[in-house]
């Protein structure tokens, strides 16, 4: 048992010790999922201010302990929940935006949501993430797979600058010309990120002035159907329309449709109402037949979180995996209808994205840790409330895992079931992970922000 003491004299913020008696509070806050790790961090500390960032981390340095930086908690797998030292950097969550430059300073609390209305009062916007109360902190380390990332970019491709503490409590900024190495790897290094980002440099974009959603509710039997029109959309729309195929649970006015439907959902980030309204009669055109319901509204850009926060609400225990495959994603569509007819809870979803043909080159693509990706995208959630099912849903999202093993290439480290031995490594390609373990050595060769998920032996190995 350390004595925290030292530590509470060295930070403003609240320092929380196992045993104390607001600890079984303050672990329970960590995480958006309430399926945790059964591990017990040593301290919590929430951090007030970078200062306090850099004393817990040399803190931690001198004692031997880890430091797991904590941004909002939503990694699926519980990353942020270690045996160390938990850094909560919630407060953290400043933002400052230049309109003229369009550029924004960011901490790395800040969640997606606040941040979408507050670049809208400048008509300005970003590549957030699909999640409205996920923070950018998480988000932005794993690549950030974004709104209107075809036409804008990742998210993290349009970092321009970080400020980062290192093991040894340091302060850097990271950009192209200043640390390159730590700039690389704080695009997409994700939880084998060897620092904690406390302030992010953005790029900025107009904000589309037509933003248009259509959604299209389908009955699982047209499945395959929607994998038809799926394989003629993906090569006839424009890369500022979204288009994903959900298998979602059923909302209580198509309940007699079954437990489960298809949902066909396409947003247009058009400049104008008339290129808006081309791209919805595209979609149209390219629709099947004989949906139960349809709906297409206009929205503004926070608006857009509405449907995603409310099928993934908190108090639920989730089970999440993501793949990358070499083929389209209408490749997944019949066997995610075969999985989601077994899953043990109908809140269980799967998800495939339409990804248009590749149009960039590689050398138009930045070079940066994220490098993991593929024709199709998709993703599983089982989604549950009962403890006693735990090993159910578990087993049910690996059996699907392995069901489409043969079509995965690699996964995407903000959504992927990072327990699975070797998992973290296929989140990046075998180059990026031997850079991203040799900058490890460099930057922190005691382990400061050393994980279980890096002391695997695959991961040793590949090292």
């Amino acid at each position: 048992m350390y004595n925290f003491m030292e530590l509470k004299g060295l930070v403003r913020g609240e320092v929380i010790a196992r045993g104390e008696a607001l600890y079984a509070a303050r672990r329970g806050d960590l995480l958006y999922n309430r399926r945790a790790p059964d591990r017990q961090p040593s301290a919590i500390v929430r951090a007030r201010d970078v200062r306090d960032v850099q004393a817990v981390v040399r803190y931690a340095a001198a004692n031997d302990l880890t430091v797991s930086p904590r941004g909002s908690g939503h990694n699926w797998s519980g990353i942020a929940m270690q045996d160390g030292i938990v850094l909560d950097l919630s407060g953290l969550n400043n933002l400052a935006i230049d309109p003229l430059a369009r550029t924004a300073e960011v901490g790395p609390a800040l969640d997606n949501r606040t941040m979408a209305r507050q670049l809208t009062e400048h008509s300005l916007a970003f590549p957030l993430g699909h999640c409205g109360h996920v923070s950018l902190s998480g988000y932005l380390l794993g690549g950030g797979l974004g709104w209107n990332s075809e036409r804008w970019g990742l998210g993290c491709h349009n970092v321009i600058g970080f400020d980062v503490v290192t093991a040894d409590g340091a302060l850097h900024h990271a950009s192209e010309t200043e640390n390159p190495d730590l700039f690389w790897a704080a695009r997409g290094g994700g939880p084998a990120f060897f620092g904690v980002v406390t302030r992010y440099r953005l790029a900025l974009h107009a904000l589309p002035s037509a933003i248009v959603t259509t959604n299209r509710f389908y009955p699982l039997s047209r499945i395959g159907d929607l994998q038809q029109a799926v394989l003629h959309a993906k090569a006839e729309l424009a890369d500022n329309i979204e288009y994903s195929v959900v298998l979602l649970p059923a909302p209580p006015q198509l309940s007699s449709a079954g437990p489960h439907v298809v949902l066909a959902t396409a947003t247009v980030f058009a400049e104008t109402e008339s290129d808006s309204q081309a791209a919805m009669e595209k979609i149209s055109s390219l629709a099947p037949d004989g949906a139960l319901y349809v709906e297409t509204t206009p929205s503004s850009f926070e608006a857009l979180y509405d449907p995603f926060d409310q099928a993934l609400p908190a108090g639920k225990r989730y089970a999440v995996d993501s793949f990358w495959s070499a083929a389209p994603s209408d490749g997944y569509m019949t066997l995610y209808a075969d999985q989601i007819s077994k899953a043990p809870s109908p809140l269980c979803m799967a998800l495939a994205v339409v990804l248009p043909p590749q149009q960039n080159e590689p050398a138009q693509v930045p070079d940066t840790a994220f490098s993991m990706s593929g024709n199709g995208f998709g993703l599983v959630y089982a989604i549950w409330d009962d403890p006693a099912e735990d090993d159910a849903h578990l087993a049910w999202l690996r059996a699907t895992s392995d069901a489409l093993a043969h079509e995965t290439v690699g996964h995407y480290v903000g959504e992927a079931d990072l327990a699975r031995p070797g998992w973290l490594r296929r989140c990046y390609s075998p180059e990026a992970w031997a850079r991203l373990i040799s900058l490890r050595e460099k930057w922190d060769p005691r382990g400061v922000f050393r994980r279980p998920e890096l002391t695997d032996p695959e991961f040793k190995l590949a090292g």
